[in-house]
């Protein structure tokens, strides 16, 4: 080994047992005679008593141990562009391939009636890896791999003059996945060894241990639910007769009548339709009530005697699939019945030592897969639900819901709530129905590379709020106006992380705002409208700048739009049809900006992320689009200066048609619509190929078939089925 004076090694993960059995074997095996002085070795995470065992043991022979220093926020490539953008690019290449594996390949050709099996795995295998406590995901390792090459590469002379960079990692069931991508970058992988623990797997042995515990939370919270009601009745004398007012009996017989399913995530604002709501393509079409059943999974966003008296009141129906995710006792909480699980044949999936990780972590899977579906099945048979509703199609469970759907006969329906610049390794989908913006989401956005029958293109979801919120808009400017501020700005967050490794566009966001409120405290013609993602947590996360925010709030010169449970209950467009110009501060989820522009408010970028190949870079660099918020702000005062202004300054016009053709106010209710004539298929009793054919021609009649992009447009709707509802 005549080149190993100019090698360097990285380490996943400094443990003792790695330490041990695996990186002072390999030294001491192949380099007993070749070290350097002052040597590093690199590693990206560890155990205290590991960094300590090590410094130990490889101080004497002048061997340092040092952390890798990176921040997902600030760590560029040599253009200056974030290197987790490259990341998510990469994520999406061993996806693709993680298909062609000889393990998932034979798992799926056994397991043919699961549909979405392969799908599943394939978000899964990104999600986690069963880990151990410090074991990586997938995604991070890539990533890690990725500031490796750029580390090795920094000075242009590393590779090129015969460096061996070597990487220490767990061994995992893809590893040779991650290797190849490796090996392309001149990296050599190096195994630990299978210090693997599968702790879902001891978990799932004690399910019922599990339930008991949940139960016995649950009871703890009807106990406490009830002894506060009492000393409330006993306060204000109420009378009894006001229990259990909207209780709905355990073991009431669901009806058999067809139903809209929607999970709820933290909004319902029936009474405020300027909000955001989970609800609102029922608020805006003539979609019945007695047609939606909302569920509730989240425990951070239980169901509650409010939120269930809102419910109530507007005639939709309730049920916690969860019960941590049931605050009161009043509503049903759905208890699945456990059937025996006969998937053990996953055992015999593959019995070579090459794919053993790969077959322990398939068998695992696939149990977990068929569980959920079970689960999904029995709860959508005995609400006889037709039709599932949701935007959330980045978790693994999106796709057992839709095969669940597919094989009791409903539709799995899902609409897009964010504008997608390009696929990402957790979007996709294959449901039944999209309801998309406009057919650039089909085409070149997140959902180009998904299998979707029917994707309706029914313009931006949110633009009846535009209306509604205008005078309230109003409102804010003529306040901040009377305390003298006559040019103001509207500012957009993504509610960034505050962690030491982790925290994207975190140092960006706090630096925007620190700027921000520093010029409406010195330029007293300056006025800001804040619209945070998250207002909950943003005073905490803000940390000293928090003082800048009271400072400039005393003015009377700065507002701040607040509430919402899991985020902000306010659009952007709220704050945004207050101000001259609107500033989104992350590139990389646009979605605030594009609903500032297309209700007509100039607005402006920061692309701290370096994303070039966006569509969004169609507008004009320097007049939309800047790379920091000095640059944007002198562009501003240039703009307010200027006699008439910056010609096509925060200007849109020339993409606002490709991000919504319509602009008129209706897409909610085309969306609404469109359900509407789902659940009447199926109260009709039509299969639900005719359903979905049925409901395609209905929409192109009226908006178009160029507003329809589907692969089953010329077998389906120029063949529709007799007896149909269509005139």
């Amino acid at each position: 080994m005549n080149n190993m004076k100019s090698s360097t090694f990285y380490i996943e993960d400094l443990t003792v047992c790695t330490l041990v059995f695996s990186i002072l074997p390999y030294f001491f095996k192949n380099r007993f005679r070749t070290f350097q002085e002052n040597e590093k070795i690199y590693y990206f995470n560890n155990s205290g008593p590991g960094l300590l065992f090590a410094r130990l043991i490889l101080r004497p022979i002048k061997i340092q141990v040092e952390q890798v220093k990176f921040s997902q926020g600030e760590t560029r490539d040599h253009d200056g562009n974030l290197i987790w953008m490259k990341t998510i690019e990469d994520a999406i290449g061993i996806q693709d391939n993680f298909k062609d594996n000889p393990v998932i390949q034979k798992v799926l050709k056994q397991y043919k009636a699961a549909h979405r099996l392969q799908p599943f795995l394939s978000r899964c295998m990104l999600e986690c890896d069963l880990k151990a406590r410090n074991m990586s995901s997938m995604l991070e390792l890539i990533y890690f791999i990725r500031i490796i090459d750029y580390r090795e590469n920094s000075n242009g002379i590393v590779k090129a003059s015969g460096q061996n960079v070597y990487y220490f990692m767990y061994e995992r069931p893809w590893s040779s996945e991650l290797e190849q991508f490796a090996q392309k970058r001149k990296i050599n992988i190096i195994s630990t060894g299978a210090h693997y623990f599968y702790i879902k797997k001891y978990f799932l042995i004690f399910n019922g241990f599990k339930s008991f515990i949940k139960q016995i939370i649950y009871y703890g919270m009807v106990v406490k639910y009830y002894v506060l009601k009492m000393m409330t009745l006993k306060k204000f004398n109420l009378a009894d007769s006001t229990k259990n007012v909207f209780k709905q009996e355990r073991g009431e017989k669901v009806g058999l009548r067809p139903r809209v399913l929607v999970e709820y995530y933290g909004h319902l604002n029936f009474d405020s339709p300027e909000l955001y709501s989970d609800l609102f393509f029922c608020q805006e079409s003539s979609l019945s009530a007695k047609d939606i059943l909302i569920y509730f999974g989240l425990p951070r966003a239980p169901i509650a005697d409010k939120e269930l008296k809102e419910i109530k009141k507007y005639g939709l129906s309730a049920v916690a699939i969860n019960s941590r995710a049931a605050a009161t006792p009043d509503v049903d909480v759905f208890r699945h019945k456990q059937q025996t699980d006969n998937t053990d044949q996953a055992d015999d999936i593959i019995r070579d030592e090459e794919h053993v990780f790969a077959q322990r972590w398939v068998q695992q899977y696939i149990k977990n897969y068929h569980a959920r579906y079970n689960f999904w099945v029995d709860f959508i048979t005995r609400h006889n639900i037709k039709t599932h509703v949701s935007w959330n199609k980045h978790i693994s469970d999106h796709s057992v819901i839709l095969d669940a759907l597919q094989d009791t006969g409903g539709v799995g329906a899902v609409y897009q709530r964010s504008f997608e610049h390009f696929p990402t390794p957790w979007t996709y989908t294959t449901a039944d129905v999209v309801f998309g913006f406009s057919e650039y989401g089909a085409h070149k956005g997140c959902d180009q590379r998904s299998s979707i029958p029917y994707y309706i293109i029914v313009g931006y979801l949110g633009d009846y709020r535009f209306t509604l919120l205008q005078k309230q808009a109003n409102d804010v400017r003529n306040s901040l106006t009377s305390h003298g501020a006559n040019r103001i700005a509207a500012y957009f967050d993504e509610n960034p992380t505050n962690h030491p490794r982790w925290n994207f566009a975190y140092k960006t966001t706090i630096e925007n705002y620190s700027y921000l409120l520093n010029k409406v405290l010195e330029n007293p013609w300056f006025g800001l409208i804040l619209k945070p993602k998250n207002p909950a947590t943003l005073r905490s996360k803000l940390g000293s700048v928090s003082d800048l925010l009271k400072s400039a709030e005393k003015t009377g010169r700065c507002f701040i739009y607040e509430g919402g449970v899991l985020q902000g209950s306010y659009p952007p467009v709220a704050a945004s049809l207050g101000a001259d110009v609107a500033i989104h501060g992350h590139f990389f989820a646009a979605t605030a900006g594009v609903e500032a522009a297309l209700a007509g408010t100039p607005t402006l970028f920061l692309d701290y992320e370096g994303m070039p190949r966006s569509p969004l870079y169609k507008l004009k660099k320097d007049k939309v689009i800047f790379k920091d918020i000095d640059s944007l702000w002198n562009a501003c005062e240039e703009h307010w200066n200027r006699p008439g202004g910056i010609p096509m300054f925060g200007d849109w016009s020339n993409i606002l048609n490709e991000l919504d053709p319509f602009r008129d106010g209706r897409a909610a209710e085309r969306m609404g619509t469109y359900l509407e004539w789902l659940i009447e298929g199926f109260k009709a009793g039509l299969p639900r190929e005719t359903v979905l054919a049925d409901a395609a021609q209905r929409y192109g009649k009226i908006w178009g078939k160029d507003k329809i992009i589907s692969k089953k447009i010329s077998e389906d709707i120029s063949t529709v089925q007799q007896g149909t509802l269509c005139n």
